[in-house]
């Protein structure tokens, strides 16, 4: 469950995978375990415009939170935070 971005009740709710299988591994720093391409993936499905159109569905309180929490896996490795992270309109379809 905390290799995903976006949780639910149930793993069919999970959504934005974006950590290695080593998530979890006593030892092993959550933030060593980040996969970046899947992070870049993710931080684009939840932007505006997605990836070709298609964007993750949920709802915009889970989006939103989604950006955050990827948000501060950029900004605890030091890298620039993907624009697909700013603040957009979550009203616009």
């Amino acid at each position: 469950m905390q290799a995903y971005a976006i949780m639910g009740d149930n793993p069919d709710q999970w959504q934005l995978p974006h950590h290695t299988k080593y998530i979890g591994v006593p030892g092993k720093d959550v933030e060593q375990t980040v996969d970046w391409p899947l992070a870049d993936r993710a931080a684009l499905l939840i932007s505006r415009y997605g990836i070709d159109g298609q964007r993750v569905l949920a709802d915009p309180q889970l989006i939103i939170n989604a950006a955050i929490h990827l948000a501060g896996h950029y900004r605890k490795a030091g890298l620039p935070i993907p624009n697909a992270l700013c603040v957009y309109d979550i009203s616009e379809k």
